[in-house]
């Protein structure tokens, strides 16, 4: 589903979602960020993405992630926990 940063905050605040998980933009491999060799603009929709999210549905938050991270639920809330990178 392709849509505007808006649309996906409508979305969000109709669904009453607490969390929305960026896309990971691109693969540069397991654990690395996928928007570091990534032109500004995926920076930039990751960016008001969130922005929207604020205005138009506060309840929700934007967490970011990287290919290879864990997403778990802690106590209620979210924690990203992130993969190991080796170098």
């Amino acid at each position: 589903m392709t849509s505007s940063c808006e649309e996906i905050a409508e979305v969000c605040n109709v669904a009453k979602l607490r969390y929305f998980l960026l896309y990971a933009h691109g693969f540069r491999g397991i654990g690395r960020d996928p928007m570091e060799r990534k032109s500004m603009t995926d920076v930039k929709v990751a960016t008001r993405v969130a922005e929207c999210l604020k205005t138009r549905s506060p309840s929700t938050h934007a967490v970011n992630w990287n290919p290879g991270d864990m997403v778990l639920f802690k106590d209620g809330k979210i924690v990203v926990q992130q993969f190991p990178v080796r170098r």
